[in-house]
């Protein structure tokens, strides 16, 4: 009963991909944090392609971890549609942690390529900081293997800092 009540007062957490690699992982590292109660994890169907359906997850939670990040290298689907998912669904997500007014933080998972690939990192001594991202016209020319999943990263992870900064 008392460690019922102290999970509450810690408060829910929402994992956006929960059902992925890192996601899952997430998931069963946070239910050994502590002796979770029974009935202690939910499921929500969410979909990146609809992002307003992430706002019944998130909803009354207190942090979300954004690992949801669509992995496609057989490259069946073109660069634009997958922007389009993981911007859109990312904006969703931020603007259901926004509504809620119960999240007090979100964690966004990046990737080293949002940074990686400029003239800033390549060959040089620099630090690399806030302000490099990856050149996506570079990486596109590249049409190198997961050009897309660096393209689609860098994309979303700036459009979530800029509304980090809006908001």
């Amino acid at each position: 009963m008392e460690e019922e009540r102290e999970q509450k007062q810690k408060g829910r957490i929402c994992v956006s991909g929960g059902t992925g690699y890192l996601g899952s992982w997430t998931v069963k590292r946070m239910a050994t944090l502590s002796t979770p109660p029974s009935g202690w994890i939910q499921i929500f169907d969410a979909d990146l392609d609809r992002p307003d359906s992430f706002a019944p997850a998130i909803g009354g939670c207190v942090g979300v971890f954004h690992v949801a990040h669509p992995l496609d290298f057989d490259e069946k689907e073109a660069e634009e549609v997958k922007v389009k998912r993981t911007t859109s669904g990312t904006l969703g997500i931020l603007q259901a942690c926004l509504d809620s007014t119960t999240v007090r933080r979100v964690v966004y998972t990046s990737t080293v390529s949002t940074i990686l690939l400029n003239d800033k990192a390549v060959g040089s001594d620099s630090t690399v900081d806030e302000d490099s991202w990856t050149d996506v016209d570079f990486v596109r020319r590249l049409e190198s293997f997961r050009g897309a999943y660096v393209v689609t990263k860098t994309l979303t992870e700036r459009i979530a800092m800029e509304f980090e900064f809006e908001n």
